[in-house]
């Protein structure tokens, strides 16, 4: 019943029922017991000694800045859908305190229809007044859902500190049993009983609730979507946290949003747990191996997932699962969205990501990411592992896929040092890799790597600033270079400022070739340089044009050696400056030449026999101001394109030194598949020749037309300093072997077989 002290019980009701008859604004009370409806007018007191409950059958509105007083064992039993509302409209205050042994009792009263009572609970408004407070106090069957969903006790706009709720049993609540909305209020032993939802929160309280909750047999709690501007944390409750709306981490002092271990936040449908997008702002997830804590969404891709914006700062995700994420949205690429700037650490200790409708962890081609820590990281059950840009690989650890086909990197620029590890998966690349930048990176792929490139993608190093590749590939787990699709990629690019210590080892490459600019084979190289680039142990296959190619003079292998080429219309196109230092073990299958590009030998070297015989696709000079010597080995065959010749000591000096044997002839043929005499040029020894000499070789359809050639083998002003013996000619136009008045070449042992054979220049003067 109502007090005030010092009236007794009997006057104060008649006084408020008189109150009521005049047309007063005041409470109603119609008998002792029942309390009708009203505003509150007076500081008041309700006082169970005479009535064990108090009937309300209408709303209470506690303000005008008055406060109502709940004495200890008082009952207040509400009707469906009456409530009593505390600050709303004007200031007002409660103070509801009772004991262990007599505690204040808020119930609803026995629906009439049968179904289940539901009253609206209590309800605090921002014109709660400071020291307000619910003590020893029980709230059973309220929080009926209106306009606007309530709990056995909400809290709506609240000031800060104005309100305490301590020793408080929410029992069987229709709706949430405790709803926080704004305002910091002091909590403490608060116990849910058969509750479908404990606690509906917005982010700006969750803090406020301590760790001594107890959650009886509770479904989840819900956390509000909003803006989170100031340090938050999140704490575990025993229970999951469903949140019904989007949470957004950033303002103008960068708030942090801890979540700490064991926490379970379940995000409805399209929504997404959004860091750093306008405002700066981080996230912290600090789990445990036994307490993770776990981002999850109700069906696969139905919530957006996080995503780190581009004002993210410093993030780290530590024990945590994330899951059924990257639903269609603005900036979701997956799970994991990714759109940091390079002074924004991101770092994953022991994260599980799964059942992703995209990537598990996708980053934009705008993001400055490198993960400063990654490690442990799972991934399972989605399209896409990682999607990232080719320059964050460096920073990406071996992970561990479950159900993932491949990750994909979309091209980009490597500029610092790095080493890309193998996945027990491959990247799928998307657009075109570069190695190059004014530090000389070197891009090392470690053994087991797996890269397949789209259809004209390529790994293109050192074009317009210094780079440098390594394969660390072994027999047992080479480095594989594939295409992506039936179509062929462009392949490995080396281009002209590759530097040195460039090596290919243990490398499987294939289906490359695709027609592009300085793209000639699988592996094209540009250089001009010696001892820089070296490719050993390699495989080369399904090469659209040669298996490897270098287009410029002067370059010479570091190393070249074990090497196989696989199906390609030809397997080394190459300046002669770099046929020496290929050796003859390469082994070839299903090709049939290799090509020498025209140029000069300016330094002696020597051709080694090989599995193929070499087409000479443009005249080859052995001339130079040191006087270069060129050795072909025995059992060389070199197949002349038309107008193709070997020229020697016509304007520096130079020698041409070909050793055959009888079984292993060098050869010196046309490239034609059906040849005529005429079909290439010939050698032509000139006036600057230096000791050279022909021994078991074999010179055929030669004779074209061709500067200074006049038949198979032309000798000009050589003299005694040519020696031919022990070789066959034939099927030559203009004669096998033409020599001049001042040549005087040793011939021995010689079988000249065209019409003309030996062939002397006529009217020498003594």
């Amino acid at each position: 019943m109502l007090t005030g002290n010092p009236t007794r019980v009997a006057a104060l009701l008649s006084g408020l029922a008189a109150y009521a008859c005049q047309g007063g604004d005041g409470l109603v009370v119609t008998s002792p017991c029942l309390v009708e409806s009203g505003r509150l007018t007076r500081d008041l007191t309700l006082d169970g000694a005479e009535c064990r409950s108090l009937r309300v059958v209408d709303d209470v509105i506690d303000a005008g800045g008055h406060t109502l007083t709940i004495a200890p064992g008082t009952t207040l039993v509400f009707d469906p859908g009456v409530g009593l509302i505390v600050g709303e409209g004007s200031p007002g205050g409660l103070v509801a305190v009772g004991r262990e042994d007599a505690p204040i009792r808020f119930v609803s009263a026995p629906d009439p229809n049968g179904i289940g009572a539901s009253w609206r609970g209590l309800v605090f408004r921002g014109g709660t007044l400071p020291s307000s407070v619910v003590a020893h106090a029980t709230f059973e069957g309220a929080g009926a859902i209106g306009e606007t969903t309530r709990g056995c006790v909400t809290v709506d706009q609240v000031a800060t500190d104005a309100l305490r709720l301590a020793d408080v049993d929410l029992v069987r609540c229709a709706g949430p049993g405790l709803v926080l909305d704004a305002g910091r209020v002091a909590l403490e032993r608060i116990t849910f009983d058969n509750v479908s939802i404990g606690v509906r929160v917005a982010p700006a309280n969750v803090a406020d609730l301590p760790r001594d909750l107890d959650f009886g047999p509770v479904a989840s709690n819900t956390l509000l979507g909003d803006v989170i501007e100031v340090d938050t944390v999140i704490r575990a409750t025993g229970v999951p946290w469903h949140v019904e709306g989007d949470l957004v981490v950033g303002g103008p002092n960068a708030p942090t949003l801890t979540v700490e271990p064991g926490v379970r936040l379940r995000f409805s449908a399209d929504r997404w747990l959004a860091v750093g997008l306008d405002e700066p702002g981080a996230l912290e997830t600090v789990g445990l191996r036994a307490e993770p804590v776990e981002l999850v969404g109700g069906a696969a891709g139905r919530w957006h997932g996080v995503v780190l914006g581009p004002h993210t700062t410093s993030t780290s995700l530590s024990h945590t699962r994330l899951t059924q994420g990257g639903g269609e949205g603005p900036n979701v690429l997956g799970c994991l969205s990714i759109d940091v700037r390079a002074d924004a650490a991101v770092r994953l200790s022991d994260v599980e990501i799964s059942d992703c409708e995209r990537a598990a962890i996708g980053a934009s081609e705008t993001a400055e990411l490198a993960f400063e820590v990654m490690s442990g990281v799972k991934i399972a059950n989605a399209p896409v592992g990682l999607s990232v840009r080719a320059d964050v690989l460096g920073s990406i650890p071996e992970t561990t896929f479950t159900d993932v086909p491949y990750n994909v990197a979309f091209g980009g620029t490597v500029r610092e040092d790095a080493t890309w590890v193998r996945q027990s998966i491959p990247w799928r690349v998307t657009n075109d890799v570069r190695v190059r930048g004014d530090a000389t990176p070197t891009l090392t792929l470690d053994e087991g790597l797996v890269l397949r490139f789209s259809a004209d993608r390529w790994l293109e190093v050192g074009v317009t600033a210094p780079g440098v590749l390594v394969t660390r590939g072994t027999a047992s787990n080479p480095v594989m270079l594939e295409r992506a699709d039936n179509a062929p990629w462009r392949g490995v690019v080396l281009g002209p400022r590759t530097a040195a210590g460039t090596r290919l080892r243990h490398l499987d490459l294939e289906g490359a070739g695709a027609a592009g600019p300085n793209v000639a084979g699988c592996v094209s190289i540009l250089s001009a340089e010696r001892d820089r680039i070296a490719i050993e142990e390699s495989l080369i296959s399904n090469c659209a044009q040669a298996g490897i190619a270098a287009t410029t003079a002067g370059f010479e292998f570091s190393g070249f050696a074990a090497n196989t080429i696989v199906s390609a219309p030809v397997g080394l196109r190459l300046p002669p400056s770099a046929v020496a230092s290929v050796g003859g073990d390469t082994r070839y299958e299903e090709v049939r030449t290799n090509v020498i590009l025209g140029g000069f030998v300016l330094r002696s070297s020597v051709w080694a026999r090989g599995a193929l015989p070499w087409t000479v696709a443009g005249p080859l000079m052995v001339d130079g101001a040191s006087g270069p010597e060129l050795t072909l080995a025995a059992g060389l065959e070199l197949r002349f394109e038309a107008d193709a010749l070997i020229a020697v000591g016509v304007t520096y000096g130079g020698a041409l030194v070909a050793s055959g044997a009888t079984s292993q002839r060098v050869v010196f043929t046309s490239a034609d598949e059906s040849p005529t005499p005429g079909a290439w040029a010939g050698l032509r020894f000139g006036s600057f020749t230096r000791s050279s000499r022909l021994d078991n070789v074999r010179v055929v359809y030669a004779g074209g037309e061709g500067p200074g050639h006049r038949g198979g083998v032309t000798l000009e002003q050589t003299g005694t300093r040519v020696s031919i013996t022990s070789s066959t000619f034939g099927s030559n136009a203009l004669g096998d072997l033409y020599v001049d008045c001042d040549s005087a070449p040793n011939l021995d042992d010689n079988s000249f077989g065209s019409p003309d054979g030996l062939v002397r220049e006529t009217n020498c003067m003594n």
